[in-house]
């Protein structure tokens, strides 16, 4: 079966979390904990490495990570801890596989089918090829947030 905009979008992808990678890399330490949107920086990029989980975990698959609790990952309250940047490059890792794992799945053909899997967290059905858009655009919404704090600190963003 031809996996070639599955291969594309799985790419794409790929990109935007190279760009969080980048981000954890030379986002400095005084803008790390510093909130923009309500949360630190740092939690931004948590919470869009665990959110992969949200859009690729089917029936029976297990959490790739939870450093932090549910709250926590989903912006729902502020986390009294800080992470390590090893330890959300380790989760970058971690996210990616469980991606990758997903993409590995499907097919061109298979993209305009439901995810059952994402359908049953959401209030309305998701495609795999839906589902694929939403990963992306969630990271890139978080990575411009932390992208945005460091241009307004006068230093170079990621974009």
């Amino acid at each position: 079966m031809p996996r070639t905009a599955v291969v594309s979008l799985q790419e794409t992808f790929h990109n935007s979390l190279g760009m969080i990678v980048q981000c954890i890399d030379v986002c400095p330490e005084h803008l790390w904990l510093k909130q923009f949107g309500g949360w630190p920086v740092w939690q931004h990029i948590y919470h869009a490495l665990s959110a992969v989980d949200f859009f690729v975990m089917q029936e029976g698959d297990s959490p790739t990570q939870a450093l932090f609790s549910h709250a926590v990952s989903s912006l729902s309250e502020v986390s009294s801890g800080t992470p390590t940047r090893e330890e959300l490059k380790k989760t970058a890792t971690e996210v990616k596989g469980a991606a990758d794992r997903y993409f590995a799945g499907l097919t061109d053909a298979s993209l305009k089918e439901k995810n059952e899997g994402l359908s049953s967290r959401m209030p309305q059905p998701a495609t795999h090829a839906s589902t694929a858009a939403m990963l992306t655009a969630h990271t890139l919404y978080h990575l411009g947030s932390c992208d945005a704090a460091l241009r307004e600190h006068g230093l170079r963003g990621v974009f």
